[in-house]
């Protein structure tokens, strides 16, 4: 009957009811497996990461103390340097690293004092520098008027306490014979001499070039000399307008004045004797080209 046909409709319905929710049901605890099997790997990769990363700082912690380790053997190195030292006897380790300060402030102190000598020599225009056990080195620096010049070297063998010239720089003008005597006396002599001669040298040469340069239209012609600058010959033009003839010597070559002058002009032969004795004494004080400006 009808009833019975309603009835069966609606248990259909239910049952069809009933395999739609079982199937969302499937789907849904099948989404909650999938779910809880990602968190748990999501779980163990943070895990690992923070394990990981755990090993990562102690292994940063163990490099930095070998660093923080191998600066300190560095920094004792300096100190302990071709010595045995007994790690396990401390204070052997103290004595020793003492005399190992002693001897570094010694050699410190020993090259300063080096230093200082080179720098006071090289002052005073010497300087040495050692070759070999038997030769040894001379700078002698050459000035004028506050400025270096030439440098000239000597080479002196060494023989017991004996001192010769091995080679040699220095002009050939110098008074070689001479200078090998002061030697063997004594390298301070030789020094002194051969100082004296070059920087007499270098300073009659400059005089020469500034008077050249400087004169201007007072001075008639070239000034003359030889290679030693110990004789010098110019014409000057005075104020009259009158040549006066200048010859200076230099007797002495260890000197950058002259030690003598000889004027010619035609005029009074007792004015120009009196021009010399002025002359001579202005030499003494001053260059050439401004003592030879009061002749004018």
């Amino acid at each position: 009957d009808q009833k019975s046909i309603d009835f069966g409709r609606c248990k259909m319905a239910a049952a069809a009811h009933e395999q739609h929710l079982a199937a969302e049901t499937l789907q849904h605890l099948e989404k909650l497996r999938e779910n809880s099997a990602s968190l748990l790997q999501a779980q163990t990769t943070s895990t690992v990461n923070d394990q990981t990363e755990e090993k990562l700082r102690e292994q940063l912690r163990t490099l930095q103390a070998r660093k923080q380790h191998l600066q300190a053997l560095l920094a004792r190195k300096t100190l302990a340097t071709d010595v045995n030292l007994n790690a396990d006897d401390p204070q052997e380790l103290s004595v020793v690293m003492k005399e190992k300060v002693q001897q570094e402030a010694a050699a410190s102190q020993q090259w300063r004092q080096s230093s200082e000598a080179y720098i006071a020599y090289r002052l005073a225009g010497h300087s040495f520098f050692p070759l070999s056990p038997s030769l040894t080195g001379l700078r002698i620096d050459t000035f004028y008027r506050g400025k270096y010049y030439e440098q000239y070297y000597v080479i002196l063998k060494i023989d017991g306490e004996q001192f010769s010239i091995h080679k040699h720089t220095l002009p050939p003008f110098l008074p070689l014979a001479t200078l090998r005597a002061h030697l063997h006396t004594s390298v301070r002599l030789f020094l002194q001499h051969a100082s004296a001669h070059l920087n007499a040298w270098v300073a009659r040469r400059q005089q020469v070039a500034e008077l050249q340069q400087e004169a201007g239209n007072a001075l008639r012609g070239e000034v003359l000399s030889n290679r030693m600058f110990d004789c010098v010959r110019c014409v000057l033009r005075t104020k009259q307008n009158t040549k006066l003839h200048v010859h200076l010597f230099f007797r002495d070559a260890a000197l950058s004045h002259p030690t003598r002058a000889v004027l010619r002009e035609k005029t009074d032969g007792n004015r120009l004797q009196e021009l010399e004795r002025q002359l001579l004494g202005a030499v003494k004080v001053s260059p050439l080209w401004p003592a030879l400006q009061l002749l004018l």
